[in-house]
């Protein structure tokens, strides 16, 4: 049976690596929203995923004057990552 002193240097290998996947997964998501979106504007599956609304949940931010859309030829719904960022900066002061 390990020793206490080898379990805790187990455990600070396995935080070292987990903060490596998690540095790889950021990049990875990073690169996924560069290449699905068009300058500041993300596709409307791409904004659930980041921000784990549904599509009622954005049609309600759209409505409320909080989130700024667009399509192109009327298929898929488009907003700015600006007003993503805009409501979670709103919302940090009012938590405070």
């Amino acid at each position: 049976m390990p020793s206490e002193v080898d379990i805790s240097a187990l455990e600070k290998k396995l935080a070292g690596m987990q903060a490596k996947i998690d540095a790889m997964y950021d990049l990875l998501l990073q690169k996924s929203i560069a290449e699905q979106s068009f300058g500041d504007w993300i596709p409307q599956h791409l904004a659930e995923k980041l921000c784990g609304l549904k599509r009622s949940s954005l049609l309600a931010l759209r409505k409320a004057g909080k989130l700024t859309s667009s399509t192109i030829s009327g298929k898929g719904v488009f907003y700015r990552r600006s007003d993503f960022e805009k409501l979670l900066n709103e919302n940090e002061n009012e938590l405070k």
